[in-house]
């Protein structure tokens, strides 16, 4: 059995369409009842709810990716200030310095675009 609307929920007068593809049709449907929702119930949930994932054209890395970047860059900022102030880093942390460090210039060398 599909959920209802509570009976205290505003009754839900507009109309909104969207078209897909048979098989997105199937996909969303097939999520729909995985969750015990009426197709509709789903979507709106999706797009009120749901997360999205909104990619830059120019190159296509999820604007996700680019945040999580942003925040390994700002750990890696506090990291190299520690180790100004005298800090030793522990063993681990060096021997993944030098791994990202050659990665990075095989990339460069072999001219090939970040993964």
């Amino acid at each position: 059995r599909r959920k209802r609307a509570k009976k205290c929920e505003p009754k839900r007068s507009i109309f909104i369409g969207t078209r897909v593809t048979p098989e997105e049709r199937i996909a969303l449907l097939r999520k729909s009842l995985k969750h015990d929702l009426s197709l509709s119930a789903y979507l709106r949930e999706q797009g009120l709810k749901g997360r999205v994932v909104v990619t830059d054209p120019a190159n296509d890395v999820p604007l996700e990716v680019i945040f999580q970047l942003k925040k390994i860059g700002t750990n890696l900022n506090q990291i190299a200030h520690a180790m100004n102030s005298g800090f030793d880093p522990p063993p681990e942390l060096r021997r993944l310095l030098r791994l990202i460090e050659t990665y990075v210039l095989e990339q460069i060398i072999n001219g090939a675009p970040p993964r």
